[in-house]
Parts: C-alpha cells; structure tokens; sequence
C-alpha cells in the first residue's frame, strides 16, 4: 500500500491512501452489488485501524457502464454506507463518470 503521511503541525498526522479498483480483476461475478461495495468501501480502512489510525472519510469515484442496472448500483452504494458506519467513518463526496467497466478509485484520508 502507497500512503502519503501528511505533518499538519498540530500533533495530527493525515494518512491519505488511494486505491483503483476494477470489476473484471478485483471482484468475482458471483459477488452481489452490496458485497462489492461493503468490500470496496473497507479495501485499506482494517490496515490503517491496525496502525492506529481513524478514518475521516471515504472520497469515491466511480466508472460507471451504461448499461448498469440501477437496482445493483443502488445496492453496491448501499454496501459502501453500510461500511463506511459500521467503521464510524462515512463517504464525503465522489464523482461519477461513464466507463467501460464499472470501477472505482478510492481516497481515504485518516488521523
């Protein structure tokens, strides 16, 4: 894992991670769009927790297929909130874009 260690000079120190992610490589066709995103959304949240660190927020961009069916979107956000609460953190914005396959990238700024 890449992670930029940010000094802001108040006895806090901002982890910042990325992370890209692909429909064809990172998940099996078996999972379901709540699965995807419960993984998604929690992918590096257990790595900085096991250092110490809280997580701030989750920023998310998503590639998004055309023909994506509402339903499995709905639910692959659905299973990001859902993590993003159970670790007490929550996501604080993104961006959406049309892509040929559905994948997303991933900012994650903890203290």
């Amino acid at each position: 894992m890449i992670c930029a260690v940010l000094d802001i000079g108040v006895k806090i120190i901002f982890l910042v991670t990325t992370d890209m992610l692909h429909r064809k490589t990172d998940f099996p066709l078996q999972m379901s769009g709540w699965q995807i995103g419960w993984n998604v959304g929690c992918r590096k949240l257990e790595r900085h927790a096991s250092k110490g660190g809280k997580p701030l927020g989750i920023l998310m961009a998503m590639g998004i297929p055309p023909d994506t069916e509402l339903d499995f979107l709905e639910s692959i956000i659905k299973g990001m909130d859902d993590c993003a609460q159970k670790f007490n953190t929550r996501i604080i914005g993104g961006d959406t874009d049309s892509h040929d396959e559905l994948t997303w990238l991933e900012l994650r700024s903890e203290r």
